[in-house]
Parts: structure tokens; C-alpha cells; sequence
């Protein structure tokens, strides 16, 4: 499993502004191994936790 931080995160920290949240794209790891790692789901269509 491969985490990345993504979106504004990435934006922010490279202008040295405060963070307001922050973005993850997990690869490699199915739904389950998400739900086995402790991860709460919160979409309804697609896989989002």
C-alpha cells in the first residue's frame, strides 16, 4: 500500500501557507484492506474513506 498526500495540501505546504485540510490517494490497496486498517468509509458510490 502506497499512501500520497494530493490536492491543496501539496499547494500549501510549498508556499509555506497554513494547512486547511488534507487529501490522500491510497494505491494498492483494495476496500477490505482499508476496513482491516482501521479506515472509516464515508462515500457511498465509490470507495472513499
Amino acid at each position: 500500500m502506497k499512501i500520497y498526500e494530493v490536492g491543496g495540501v501539496v499547494r500549501d505546504e510549498l508556499l509555506g501557507l497554513p494547512v486547511q485540510d488534507r487529501d490522500f490517494v491510497v494505491v494498492g490497496a483494495t476496500p477490505e484492506d482499508m476496513l482491516a486498517a482501521g479506515f472509516t468509509p464515508v462515500g457511498k458510490d465509490f470507495p472513499v474513506f
